[in-house]
Protein backbone atom coordinates (compact mmCIF):
# COMPACT_ATOMS: atom_id res chain seq x y z
CA UNK A 1 0.00 0.00 0.00
CA UNK A 2 1.36 3.42 -0.94
CA UNK A 3 0.68 5.83 1.93
CA UNK A 4 0.27 9.31 0.55
CA UNK A 5 2.13 12.10 2.36
CA UNK A 6 0.48 15.13 3.90
CA UNK A 7 0.28 18.22 1.64
CA UNK A 8 3.85 19.49 1.04
CA UNK A 9 5.23 16.57 3.04
CA UNK A 10 7.83 14.17 1.68
CA UNK A 11 8.01 11.23 4.08
CA UNK A 12 5.58 8.73 5.57
CA UNK A 13 6.16 5.82 7.94
CA UNK A 14 3.49 3.21 8.63
CA UNK A 15 3.77 1.64 12.10
CA UNK A 16 0.62 -0.49 12.40
CA UNK A 17 -2.29 -1.71 10.30
CA UNK A 18 -5.64 -3.10 11.47
CA UNK A 19 -7.79 -5.75 9.76
CA UNK A 20 -9.70 -3.00 7.94
CA UNK A 21 -6.47 -1.96 6.20
CA UNK A 22 -6.33 1.32 8.17
CA UNK A 23 -2.78 2.39 8.99
CA UNK A 24 -1.22 4.67 11.60
CA UNK A 25 2.24 6.14 11.68
CA UNK A 26 3.92 9.46 11.06
CA UNK A 27 4.66 11.80 8.20
CA UNK A 28 6.69 14.88 7.50
CA UNK A 29 5.14 18.31 7.87
CA UNK A 30 7.19 21.25 6.56
CA UNK A 31 9.48 22.70 7.57
CA UNK A 32 11.04 20.04 9.87
CA UNK A 33 8.31 18.28 11.83
CA UNK A 34 6.74 14.83 11.85
CA UNK A 35 3.10 14.40 12.85
CA UNK A 36 0.95 11.38 13.71
CA UNK A 37 -1.28 10.25 10.85
CA UNK A 38 -4.06 7.74 10.16
CA UNK A 39 -4.80 6.49 6.68
CA UNK A 40 -8.31 5.01 6.41
CA UNK A 41 -7.82 5.56 2.70
CA UNK A 42 -4.16 5.35 1.53
CA UNK A 43 -4.63 8.44 -0.66
CA UNK A 44 -6.15 10.62 2.09
CA UNK A 45 -4.01 10.97 5.23
CA UNK A 46 -5.71 12.26 8.39
CA UNK A 47 -3.47 14.47 10.52
CA UNK A 48 -3.88 13.56 14.20
CA UNK A 49 -2.02 16.56 15.57
CA UNK A 50 0.55 16.74 18.33
CA UNK A 51 0.82 17.13 22.07
CA UNK A 52 2.58 20.11 23.64
CA UNK A 53 3.48 21.44 20.18
CA UNK A 54 6.00 18.64 19.79
CA UNK A 55 7.98 18.50 16.54
CA UNK A 56 7.58 14.70 16.40
CA UNK A 57 4.45 12.64 17.06
CA UNK A 58 3.80 9.08 15.85
CA UNK A 59 0.91 6.64 16.00
CA UNK A 60 2.17 3.19 17.04
CA UNK A 61 -1.00 1.09 17.15
CA UNK A 62 -4.51 1.14 15.68
CA UNK A 63 -7.24 -1.28 16.68
CA UNK A 64 -10.37 -2.46 14.84
CA UNK A 65 -12.29 0.56 16.18
CA UNK A 66 -9.75 3.01 14.67
CA UNK A 67 -8.50 4.00 18.13
CA UNK A 68 -4.84 5.06 17.92
CA UNK A 69 -2.10 5.27 20.56
CA UNK A 70 1.45 6.58 20.32
CA UNK A 71 3.83 9.19 21.69
CA UNK A 72 5.63 12.41 20.92
CA UNK A 73 9.22 13.65 21.15
CA UNK A 74 8.85 14.71 24.79
CA UNK A 75 7.70 11.17 25.68
CA UNK A 76 4.07 12.06 26.20
CA UNK A 77 1.82 9.15 25.30
CA UNK A 78 -1.50 9.77 23.60
CA UNK A 79 -4.81 8.25 22.62
CA UNK A 80 -6.76 9.43 19.55
CA UNK A 81 -10.13 8.89 17.87
CA UNK A 82 -12.09 11.14 15.53
CA UNK A 83 -14.50 11.83 18.40
CA UNK A 84 -11.96 12.62 21.15
CA UNK A 85 -9.04 14.04 19.21
CA UNK A 86 -5.61 13.61 20.80
CA UNK A 87 -5.75 12.97 24.56
CA UNK A 88 -2.61 12.58 26.74
CA UNK A 89 -2.12 9.32 28.67
CA UNK A 90 -1.47 9.59 32.40
CA UNK A 91 1.97 8.69 33.78
CA UNK A 92 2.94 7.09 37.10
CA UNK A 93 3.63 10.50 38.64
CA UNK A 94 6.55 11.43 36.40
CA UNK A 95 6.47 13.38 33.18
CA UNK A 96 6.74 10.54 30.64
CA UNK A 97 4.39 7.94 29.19
CA UNK A 98 4.01 6.03 25.93
CA UNK A 99 1.21 4.06 24.32
CA UNK A 100 2.57 1.19 22.21
CA UNK A 101 -0.50 -0.96 21.64
CA UNK A 102 -4.28 -0.83 22.00
CA UNK A 103 -6.45 -3.92 21.86
CA UNK A 104 -10.00 -4.05 20.53
CA UNK A 105 -11.45 -3.46 24.03
CA UNK A 106 -9.50 -0.20 24.35
CA UNK A 107 -6.90 -1.53 26.82
CA UNK A 108 -3.64 0.33 26.20
CA UNK A 109 -0.16 -1.12 26.78
CA UNK A 110 3.00 0.92 27.19
CA UNK A 111 5.08 2.51 29.89
CA UNK A 112 4.88 5.30 32.39
CA UNK A 113 7.52 7.29 34.20
CA UNK A 114 7.43 7.61 37.97
CA UNK A 115 8.61 10.52 40.11
CA UNK A 116 12.11 9.00 40.52
CA UNK A 117 12.63 8.88 36.75
CA UNK A 118 12.19 5.10 36.46
CA UNK A 119 10.06 3.69 33.65
CA UNK A 120 7.60 0.87 34.38
CA UNK A 121 5.44 -1.31 32.19
CA UNK A 122 1.82 -0.18 32.49
CA UNK A 123 -1.68 -0.92 31.26
CA UNK A 124 -4.46 1.63 30.97
CA UNK A 125 -7.92 -0.01 31.13
CA UNK A 126 -9.07 2.87 28.90
CA UNK A 127 -7.71 6.21 27.77
CA UNK A 128 -9.03 8.13 30.80
CA UNK A 129 -7.87 5.67 33.46
CA UNK A 130 -4.81 5.86 35.67
CA UNK A 131 -2.09 3.44 34.57
CA UNK A 132 -1.74 0.08 36.31
CA UNK A 133 1.94 -0.38 37.24
CA UNK A 134 3.05 -3.89 36.21
CA UNK A 135 6.35 -3.58 38.08
CA UNK A 136 9.75 -4.76 36.93
CA UNK A 137 11.81 -7.96 36.98
CA UNK A 138 14.00 -6.62 39.79
CA UNK A 139 15.69 -3.93 37.72
CA UNK A 140 14.79 -0.26 37.36
CA UNK A 141 12.88 -0.17 34.08
CA UNK A 142 10.28 -2.27 32.25
CA UNK A 143 8.15 -1.78 29.14
CA UNK A 144 5.03 -3.38 27.60
CA UNK A 145 4.97 -3.52 23.81
CA UNK A 146 1.73 -5.40 23.10
CA UNK A 147 -1.55 -6.45 24.73
CA UNK A 148 -3.79 -8.93 22.95
CA UNK A 149 -7.59 -9.09 23.13
CA UNK A 150 -7.35 -11.58 26.03
CA UNK A 151 -5.34 -9.02 28.05
CA UNK A 152 -2.02 -10.88 27.86
CA UNK A 153 1.04 -8.63 27.59
CA UNK A 154 4.58 -8.94 26.27
CA UNK A 155 7.48 -6.59 26.72
CA UNK A 156 10.95 -6.33 28.14
CA UNK A 157 12.74 -5.21 31.29
CA UNK A 158 16.13 -4.41 32.79
CA UNK A 159 17.30 -7.21 35.06
CA UNK A 160 19.80 -6.89 37.91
Amino acid sequence: IYLRALPNGLHTIGNAVNNLGHVTGTGSVPPNNFAAIVWTNPAKPILLGSLNRSDYTAGFSINENDEVVGLNASFAGFYWTRATGMVPLQSLGGSASAGFWINDSGVIAGWGGDSSGATHAVLWSNYTSAPQDLGTLGGTNSYVRHVNNAGQVVGYADVP
